[in-house]
């Protein structure tokens, strides 16, 4: 509800300030424009700030939630790749998952986080003073968070593509090789604890995927709601927006155009560590099938 009464009183805000910019016309108030520009754009930003705060505050907790659940998730799911045959995928899901998550995380919450509310700071100081031709330094900040985003999503694609491949192999060698020693190197019960590792690998297996499974669970229940919502109040601005445009207020449909853009790199960042988490998990489910 709350975003619909948001679009509500930017919509009042919007066709207030038309009505208002048709009638200074009539009083000759012409010396008052930026005046009244000014006191437009903060009545707009005063309706706006205290959701995309609460976005980008919510954003940096989801980020530190994830990041705290995976280091308890993380040794028991690699404890149960080792257990079930995959030392090698183990060890790489957790130095690849484990250093992302707390690079990626860190650098979200402590850096991106932030810079999006530096880049609204410039936006709406640019739309208040436009003498001062802040926004090209917005766009710089927007940029560089776009920037940032592809390059952590690019490389760790990457390394996890690659990664992955190489530890099925390995892991397979290990699985056979273990195989083989213990049927024959131990004698008369070689062979049937061979077949007894094979059963016991398959039960690791469905252990494996159960916590796995878990763990999607918890990262899909953790982001997906705040993702919900940040899109909820995304549409709203660029409803807002639309309705601004309509009428021919364009210093507020340029506040409201760069509220939608935070809204949407806040997605972005959301999307970015949510999906890395479930990604990797589901990687390591998916190698270990044919191991």
């Amino acid at each position: 509800r709350a975003p619909l009464l948001l679009l509500g009183t930017l919509t009042a805000v919007i066709l207030l300030c038309a009505a208002m910019d048709a009638l200074k016309v009539g009083f000759n108030a012409h010396g008052l424009d930026k005046v009244f520009s000014g006191v437009a754009v903060l009545c707009l930003i005063a309706a706006v700030l205290e959701p995309i705060t609460h976005c980008i505050q919510k954003t940096a907790q989801a980020i530190l939630q994830g990041s705290q659940f995976m280091n308890g998730f993380i040794p028991v799911f690699c404890g149960i790749l080792t257990a079930g045959g995959q030392p090698v995928s183990a060890g790489v899901y957790h130095l690849l998952l484990f250093g992302t998550s707390q690079v990626v995380g860190q650098t979200a919450s402590q850096i991106l986080v932030p810079l999006i509310g530096i880049f609204l700071a410039f936006c709406f100081t640019a739309a208040i003073a436009p003498e001062l031709h802040l926004d090209q330094i917005g766009k710089t900040v927007k940029k560089f968070v776009n920037w940032a985003l592809g390059l952590l999503l690019t490389v760790y694609v990457g390394l996890l593509g690659v990664q992955s491949m190489v530890a099925v192999s390995a892991d397979t060698v290990t699985v056979k090789t273990a195989k083989f020693v213990t049927s024959s190197f131990v004698p008369v019960i070689g062979s049937a604890l061979s077949d007894a590792l094979v059963t016991a690998q398959s039960c690791l297996k469905l252990l494996k995927t159960s916590v796995g499974v878990y763990g999607i669970l918890i990262a899909a229940f953790t982001f997906l709601p705040l993702l919900a919502e940040i899109i909820c109040w995304y549409l709203t601005m660029q409803a807002a927006s639309l309705i601004g445009q309509l009428v021919g207020t364009g210093t507020l449909s340029k506040v409201l155009e760069a509220t939608s853009s935070a809204l949407g790199l806040l997605m972005s960042i959301t999307l970015l560590f949510g999906l890395l988490f479930i990604i990797s998990t589901t990687v390591m489910l998916v190698v270990g099938m044919g191991g």
